[in-house]
């Protein structure tokens, strides 16, 4: 190798170690905004197992989740339930919050960053986050900024593009002592939006035997119904030649399988409102002794349902005439198992007739039919065919 292929080498290795030298000081100065701390937990001494109360505030928007009666409710939503599956996360990640940094920033530039209480249609400022214990004193009280954002994007496999997530967020206490802090969690559930905190969890009506639409006057619209759990669907004075739609008629009697709701209104709420006072309403029975009537209306685009529901249970079981002793016990303890298990689920459903619901338009459309909707429109008859009648008439 000549002297001018070693300058060219040395040029080459000297470039990589650079570039090499580059990526390495941004990535490693994606968090270094200020004076860093090694992730040093941003809370102290807080018991998770004494909050009580939840609340969040933004600039448009107020919501309280509060222990009501040894479990959470939205307050909001008049005391609906809300979803623990998704608060008990929630305040786990504020109790593990840690730091990565302590920006050095003035308080001319907390507005820059959110880092200002929550101010009325004001959308640069932050989110007011507070959680309370039972006698209502706060144990937690931060400003929640603007959402870190990493420098480089990560990579998605499926969606074979690049994208960006927050990867922290800028966050600072309450109060003479709170400074900005840049914390490793973006807090993305912190929302003021009520209806995302619902327990969405509603009716499963299950093994479905019959459903009678009828008109806000009591007229019949249409009647679905089969013999047992297992049978055919059978349409209420389906002539010979009509021919149906299993599958339409499956669909709208298992609208309220495992269903679920967008939102909630309280009951008290004026039918005149939702268009409740002009509703059809659904009877659907089970194989089960389950009743329920749901008054259903569309307005302004969306689905409003009222429900009431009733149970006649057997409670005892006729024995067969040849049971032996040990058979008879057993299905005498497997049918007292499911007699307190549909009491059970009775006393759960009964629960959600004091709310007016926002259904999903999607599904709940499919019980929304006309009867001609179930069944087949008869063939259309080919213009070739009618001229052959007509010539061999002549």
């Amino acid at each position: 190798m000549n002297t001018k292929q070693l300058i060219m080498a040395a040029v080459v290795l000297l470039a990589l170690v650079l570039v090499s030298y580059s990526v390495m000081k941004n990535d490693s100065s994606s968090w270094r905004r200020g004076d860093s701390e090694e992730k040093q937990p941003l809370l102290k001494d807080f018991d998770v197992n004494k909050v009580a109360k939840i609340a969040i505030q933004t600039d448009s928007s107020k919501l309280t989740l509060a222990v009501k009666g040894g479990k959470w409710a939205v307050v909001d939503k008049g005391g609906y339930p809300a979803n623990f599956k998704k608060i008990g996360p929630f305040i786990l990640a504020v109790r593990d919050l840690k730091v990565a940094q302590y920006p050095r920033l003035v308080k001319s530039q907390f507005t820059s960053l959110k880092l200002i209480p929550p101010e009325k249609n004001n959308p640069d400022s932050g989110i007011s986050l507070v959680l309370s214990d039972t006698d209502g004193k706060a144990m937690v009280s931060l400003i929640l900024g603007d959402k870190h954002m990493p420098k480089k994007k990560e990579k998605n496999a499926m969606m074979m593009f690049s994208m960006k997530r927050a990867d922290g967020r800028y966050v600072m206490l309450a109060g003479k002592n709170g400074r900005p802090a840049l914390v490793t969690n973006p807090l993305d559930n912190a929302t003021a939006d009520a209806a995302s905190w619902l327990d969405k969890s509603f009716i499963n009506t299950g093994k479905v035997i019959s459903v009678d639409m009828r008109a806000r006057d009591g007229k019949l619209k249409w009647r679905i119904s089969r013999k047992t759990d297992s049978s055919p669907w059978t349409l209420q004075g389906a002539g010979k030649n009509e021919k149906l739609k299993p599958m339409v008629m499956r669909d709208a009697t298992s609208v309220f399988d495992n269903a679920s709701f967008d939102d909630v209104l309280p009951s008290s709420t004026p039918d005149s409102k939702t268009g409740l006072d002009k509703a059809d309403a659904a009877t659907i029975k089970t194989a089960d002794g389950f009743t329920y009537v749901v008054k259903l209306t569309k307005k302004d685009g969306k689905i409003y349902a009222k429900l009431a529901v009733a149970a006649k249970l057997a409670e005892k079981r006729k024995p067969g005439q040849a049971e032996k002793p040990e058979e008879r016990k057993k299905l005498d303890e497997e049918f007292a198992a499911k007699l307190a298990k549909l009491k059970k689920k009775l006393k759960k459903e009964e629960a959600y007739q004091n709310w007016i619901y926002v259904l999903p338009t999607y599904s709940t459309e499919k019980i929304l039919k006309k009867r001609s909707d179930f069944i087949e429109p008869p063939p259309k008859k080919k213009k070739d065919e009618k001229k052959k009648k007509a010539k061999s008439a002549k």
